[in-house]
C-alpha cells in the first residue's frame, strides 16, 4: 500500500502543478505512457484498474483547460487552420465507420480510441495560448520525462522488450508496450535539446544531455527500433535550425553527435549484445518491413476493387481489421487512410501535412530566436511522430502527429501576435516618453 500511495501522492503533486500552471498538463499528456507503465511495473493495483492513471490525466487536463480559459470566458478557444483540418479528419473517420464492412466493430474500435482522441486532438492544443505556454508545457514535459525514464530503466524489472507488469507474470499481459515508453522518450529527447538556453541556468545544459542520455537508453532499452533511428535523425535534422551557424555550431554539432553515438554504442552492447535473433539485425528489420508491406498491399487491394464510392470515401474507418480486407492493420498511417479513408480522407490528410510544413517555415523565418528555437522543438516532434505513423500504429493511435500539427499552425500565428503586441508597446511607451 506504501507504494500506492506513493505513486497517488505523485499524481496528485501533477495535478497541483497543473492547476497553478495550467500549460504543464500538455507535459503530462506527453509523459503519461511512461508514468503509467511504472506505476504498473510496482503495483499490482495500477494493473487492475489499468485505466486509472489515463482517467487522472484525462481529468488533470480537462481541469488544466478551464483553468486556462475561465478568465476569457473562453472566448480566445483556437485551433487555427491546421487544428481544424485535423478535426475535420478525425470526425470523417467517425462518420465512415457507418459503411465500413465491419461496422459495429469498426465503431466499437473508434469509441475505444475515443478518449485519447478528445485529449490529443481537442484538448491538449487549446492548453497552448501564447509563447511561454509551450515553454512551460515542454519543461513540465522533460521533467516528468527524467523522473519516469529514471525510474523504468533502473528500478523497474525488465522482461525482453517491455517491463514486467507487476502480479500479472505468466499471463498474456505480462509486460508493457515497449513502444508507448520509447516514443515518450523521443519527445522528452527532442523537448529538452531543442528548448531554448535563454534565462536558463547552467545546470539546464546538464539536464537536457541526462534527458538526451536517458532517451537513447530507454528506447534501445525497449528494442524499439523506429522511435531510436527516429530521435537520432530528428535530432540530426532539426540540430541546423536551433540557432544561426557558426564555426562553434558546427563543432558542438559534431561533439554532440559522437557523444550521442558513443550512448548509443554502449546501450546496444549493454541490453542486446548477448541476444541471439536481435531486433536490431538486418533480417529481423527486412521481416517487419516485409510483414507491413503485406498488409498495406491487401489494404490497398480491397479498396481498388471496392468500385467508385469507395475510391472516394475509403472502405471505413478500421475496415483493415476485416478478414476478407487485410485481417490487421498496415502500420502505415498514409496507406490506411487512403483505404479506409479513401481519395477525399487522403486530401484532407495531405492538405493538413502541407499547411503544417507551410507553417513551419513561417516560423524558421522570424527574427526572434527563443519563438524560432520553440518552433524548431515543434517541427522535430512532429517530423518524429510522423515517421513513427509511418511504421506503426493506426490513425486513431497516431493522434500525437495531429497535435503536433495543430500547434505548429497555432504557433505561427502566437508568435506573430506576440511580435506585433511587442512593437506596439515599444512604439507606446516611445512616444510617452
Amino acid at each position: 500500500m506504501l507504494v500506492v500511495a506513493l505513486i497517488a501522492l505523485a499524481l496528485v503533486a501533477i495535478f497541483i502543478a497543473a492547476w497553478r500552471v495550467p500549460p504543464v498538463a500538455l507535459g503530462v499528456i506527453l509523459a503519461m505512457y511512461g508514468i503509467e507503465q511504472f506505476a504498473q511495473s510496482v503495483s499490482p493495483f495500477y494493473v487492475q484498474h489499468a485505466r486509472l492513471i489515463n482517467i487522472f490525466i484525462g481529468v488533470t487536463a480537462l481541469v488544466a483547460f478551464y483553468r486556462r480559459h475561465r478568465k476569457s470566458h473562453f472566448q480566445r478557444l483556437s485551433y487555427g487552420d491546421v487544428g481544424l483540418l485535423a478535426i475535420v479528419l478525425y470526425l470523417y473517420a467517425l462518420m465512415s465507420t457507418l459503411w465500413s464492412p465491419i461496422s459495429s466493430e469498426s465503431l466499437a474500435y473508434y469509441l475505444a480510441a475515443a478518449p485519447y482522441v478528445i485529449l490529443y486532438v481537442f484538448v491538449a492544443p487549446l492548453l497552448v495560448s501564447n509563447t511561454k505556454d509551450l515553454e512551460k508545457g515542454f519543461e513540465a514535459l522533460v521533467y516528468i520525462g527524467i523522473a519516469a525514464s529514471v525510474l523504468l530503466l533502473f528500478f523497474a524489472e525488465w522482461d525482453g522488450r517491455g517491463v514486467v507488469v507487476a502480479g500479472n507474470e505468466g499471463e498474456e499481459w505480462a509486460s508493457s508496450n515497449p513502444l508507448a515508453s520509447s516514443e515518450m522518450a523521443g519527445y522528452v529527447a527532442l523537448a529538452a535539446f531543442f528548448m531554448p538556453r535563454e534565462n536558463k541556468e547552467k545546470w539546464w545544459d546538464y539536464l537536457r544531455w541526462g534527458a538526451v542520455v536517458l532517451s537513447v537508453m530507454l528506447a534501445v532499452r525497449s528494442g524499439s527500433r523506429g522511435q531510436t533511428i527516429f530521435m537520432l535523425l530528428s535530432l540530426a535534422l532539426f540540430y541546423p535550425l536551433r540557432q544561426r551557424f557558426n564555426i562553434k555550431t558546427f563543432a558542438s554539432m559534431l561533439v554532440a553527435a559522437a557523444f550521442v553515438g558513443l550512448v548509443l554504442v554502449y546501450s546496444l552492447d549493454a541490453y542486446w549484445g548477448g541476444v541471439e535473433n536481435s531486433r536490431w539485425e538486418g533480417e529481423a528489420m527486412d521481416e517487419a518491413v516485409y510483414e507491413r508491406a503485406e498488409i498495406a498491399s491487401d489494404l490497398m487491394a480491397s479498396w481498388w476493387k471496392g468500385g467508385a464510392a469507395t475510391f472516394i470515401f475509403g472502405l471505413g474507418n478500421s475496415a483493415s481489421f476485416d478478414p476478407d480486407v487485410a485481417g490487421y492493420y498496415p502500420h502505415i498511417v498514409p496507406v490506411e487512410v487512403l483505404g479506409e479513408e479513401g481519395l477525399l480522407g487522403l486530401i484532407i490528410y495531405l492538405v493538413m501535412l502541407v499547411m503544417t510544413g507551410r507553417s513551419f517555415m513561417k516560423v524558421m523565418g522570424m527574427k526572434s530566436d527563443r519563438h524560432r528555437q520553440l518552433g524548431v522543438a515543434l517541427g522535430a516532434m512532429f517530423f518524429f511522430s510522423f515517421l513513427l505513423s509511418l511504421k506503426q500504429g493506426a490513425l486513431l493511435s497516431s493522434t500525437s502527429v495531429a497535435l503536433f500539427a495543430t500547434l505548429i499552425g497555432k504557433w505561427r500565428y502566437i508568435t506573430a501576435t506576440s511580435i506585433r503586441y511587442r512593437s506596439i508597446r515599444s512604439s507606446s511607451s516611445g512616444a510617452l516618453q
